[in-house]
Order: C-alpha cells, then structure tokens, then sequence
C-alpha cells in the first residue's frame, strides 16, 4: 500500500515540475457565455432582439415604399381621407378595408354617389353594402359642428330633417328603417324610434334604454322578449350596441 502511495507521489511530484518547465502549454480558460473575457467581452442578447430598420413615413405618394402590408393599408387609407378620394380605396388589400374607407370618404363627403363603390362579398350586386355606407353618411351628420350646436326646432330642421332625407335614398323600406335607427339610436332621442315599426322600433327603444339606463322607455316596447332583455340590460348597465 505504501509503494503505491509512493509511486502515485512520483507521478504526480513529475507532472508538476514539467507543468512549471514549460513543457506542458497551459490552455487558456474559454469565456462564458454571459462572462466574455477582458480583450473580447460579450454581451448577452436577447433572442429575437434585432434591430428593425425603420419604414418610410406613411405619407400621401409613399405609400408603396412601405414594407409591411399593415403599414401599407393603412397608409393608403389615411390617403384616402385626406386627399378625399375614394378611388385610393381599391388599392388596399382587403374588401372590409375597401368597404371602410369608401364609406369614410362618402361621409367625410357627405357624398352618398361614392357608395356605388361599395364591394359585396357575395357576388356583384353591392345593394346592402351600398345601403350601409348612405346609413353610414346620414349619421354623420349628427357629429358636424353645427348639429352639435343646434336645439330644438333649428336642429329638428336643419340636422334630423338632412338625416331623414339622405336615409329616403335607400330604396328599400327595410333599409330605409335602419338607416333611421341608426341615427336614432346616436341622437338619444326615444321619439325618434317611434317613426319606426315592429322590429325596427323595438330594438331602437331598447338600446336608448340602455345607452341612459333608463328602464321606463322599456314600457313601450311591444315585444315581450326584447322588453324582457331591454328590462335585463337597463338592471345590469350593459353598453348599448349599434347593429
């Protein structure tokens, strides 16, 4: 046991003086990975933590310099409004986004022309796509200034009376009753409702019921069941929702 110890002794009393004489070349330590060494130090970074050149700034006549298709679009469209030109629409990229921006032109227009432009995603005939953009137009008669300033009788004649007119366009009546309550709905103005019928007029009480938390304009809806969820919906302070 002792001449083992001895001879493990010798062995290893050998690898250090040929260690310290140079003969064996010492292997420098690697860095790791967050350690880096004093000539090269690293840093860590993040995975997925790359530099993103920045796009082109979403001006009018820049749009096709973007990269992004989001960023395209809605170049495009802000074009659009500004420019007031519906036929900047067609070259956004998808039909809901063409839809949108005509019906924003035709109202920032008050233009109900421009909602022939109107694409529908079931075939060529555009008539409810259309009809939605000249409900859209007439309610955005009711965010000008002027119809945010008049009461009474002069906004009766001047605002109301210039939604009722753009919503006569629809041809269909059943249209012609969205467009109104619509509008309606936005004025807060439960008598509005009541030029309304069956269906159209219930839904439009409930959610001016809604919209002011004011139960007893349920009472004249005709309905049990929409009564029963304009009652639910006036107890509980749910928002309103335009259809």
């Amino acid at each position: 046991m002792i001449t083992m110890f001895r001879k493990f002794f010798a062995i290893m009393t050998l690898m250090l003086l040929l260690f310290l004489s140079g003969c064996v070349e010492q292997v420098p330590e690697e860095p790791g990975f967050l350690q880096g060494s004093e000539q090269e130090p690293l840093d860590f970074i993040p995975v997925g933590d790359t530099v993103i050149p920045p796009e082109p700034a979403p001006i009018p006549g820049n749009c096709e310099a973007m990269e992004r298709q989001v960023d395209k679009d809605t170049c495009i469209f802000a074009t659009a409004l500004e420019e007031n030109d519906v036929s900047q629409c067609s070259n956004l990229s998808k039909l809901w986004q063409r839809n949108d921006c005509v019906s924003s032109v035709a109202r920032q227009k008050f233009d109900t022309s421009l909602c022939e432009h109107m694409e529908s995603a079931f075939g060529e005939d555009n008539t409810n796509a259309k009809n939605i953009c000249i409900a859209d137009v007439a309610l955005g008669v009711l965010y000008t200034d002027e119809c945010n300033q008049l009461v009474g009788e002069s906004w009766e004649e001047r605002c109301w009376g210039r939604v009722s007119a753009i919503c006569s366009e629809i041809a269909s009546g059943s249209w012609r009753e969205v467009c109104i309550k619509k509008s309606a709905i936005e004025s807060g103005d439960k008598e509005k409702c009541l030029q309304l019928h069956g269906f159209e007029k219930d839904t439009c009480l409930e959610e001016i019921a809604a919209s002011y938390q004011n139960p007893a304009i349920c009472d004249e809806i005709e309905d049990e069941t929409i009564k029963e969820s304009c009652l639910e919906r006036t107890s509980l302070g749910v928002e309103p929702e335009l259809e």
